[in-house]
């Protein structure tokens, strides 16, 4: 789990793209794949060290495989709601390399086109 305080998330939801933000209503929202950005604190910039940093304010950004997004609204006086992202799968935009994906692919496409059965032909389509 990894915690910290944002000015704002947007989060790619079936229903549409959202961005969250202090007093944000509740919800619950199923995640379609997409870009997950994290708009930081000017005081919280610095308090992420495991994410991906894609510019100078640290906005950090993440391909989402797909989950949920559970939103809750303050329940103090603070007026910080809470975002909470469950993320089937979750990869920092910069780790991904297109390149190396489709070379992958390309693989798993010959060795299913030689494959002698279906069964190992499924196999290999699923990589």
């Amino acid at each position: 789990m990894h915690r910290i305080s944002v000015s704002s998330v947007s989060i790619p939801s079936i229903e549409g793209d959202m961005n969250v933000t202090n007093g944000h209503s509740a919800l619950v929202s199923l995640l379609r794949p997409g870009e997950l950005t994290i708009h930081p604190n000017s005081s919280s910039s610095s308090s992420s060290s495991s994410s991906s940093s894609s510019s100078s304010s640290n906005t950090q950004k993440f391909f989402v495989a797909g989950g949920f997004a559970v939103v809750t609204p303050p329940e103090d006086d603070s007026g910080c709601s809470t975002a909470e992202v469950m993320a089937i799968e979750m990869v920092p935009v910069d780790h991904l390399d297109k390149e190396a994906a489709a070379q992958q692919l390309q693989q798993l496409l010959q060795q299913a086109a030689a494959a002698g059965d279906q069964w190992t032909k499924t196999k290999a389509l699923l990589g």
